[in-house]
């Protein structure tokens, strides 16, 4: 305990003197209070402590302390959206269309969600958001996570015609005559974290079971 006071004291005089940093300060007095047998509990939580800081730093959240050891030994760090931290739920936002208006659009993805079968969150939170009136159906392909897509026909009214909505990498390679604006928008989204879909129309009602090829929604 003599010694350690003694170390401690002169790593005093000297960070003074010399104006040590403050990172070199703490892990030198780490290296001195780790000669004591009840100061390595300290140590140990003061740095659990400062690793969780500098996390932190980084944008991410330390759940329990000991998980900053664990990632001492991390190259690659993989993570997905799965709502942990959050509430899980997906909130309806806007909706984007090339020539036609914005409402006769969301009247149009309304009844394509009130309509369908089989719901997902994604068609959930529109239709609560969009409150649409249920239509009779021609045909669908219900949603499936190997898909990603979901395909409704309607054969009777204002919205005869086949629509699809689905994740962008599996509708947009097989439309054609996509404006500029639309790619330019859905980047933008994308960027700012909001999940894209895409909405497809075709104004011909086919059997979609027999008309649709179950790997691509054209």
């Amino acid at each position: 305990m003599t010694l350690v006071i003694f170390l401690g004291s002169l790593m005093l005089i000297a960070t003074i003197l010399s104006r040590t940093p403050l990172m070199r300060q703490i892990q030198m007095a780490a290296v001195i209070a780790g000669l004591v047998p009840n100061g390595l509990f300290f140590m140990v939580i003061l740095a659990y402590a400062m690793g969780a800081l500098r996390i932190v730093q980084k944008g991410a959240l330390v759940q329990q302390a000991n998980a900053v050891e664990s990632l001492s030994r991390v190259t690659v760090l993989c993570t997905d959206k799965t709502g942990t931290l959050t509430a899980n739920r997906i909130v309806y936002k806007d909706v984007y269309p090339p020539e036609k208006a914005t409402r006769e659009v969301e009247a149009v993805l309304a009844s394509f969600t009130a309509s369908v079968t089989t719901h997902n969150q994604t068609s959930q939170a529109i239709d609560q958001r969009l409150k649409g009136v249920r239509r009779a159906l021609y045909d669908e392909v219900p949603f499936s996570s190997a898909l990603k897509w979901s395909a409704v026909a309607f054969d009777e009214g204002d919205l005869k015609g086949v629509y699809v909505l689905g994740a962008l990498e599996m509708l947009v390679p097989y439309l054609d005559g996509i404006p500029p604006q639309i790619t330019e928008k859905m980047v933008e989204y994308s960027e700012n974290g909001l999940r894209v879909l895409a909405f497809a129309y075709h104004p011909h009602p086919v059997k979609l079971t027999t008309g649709i090829h179950p790997d691509s929604p054209n």
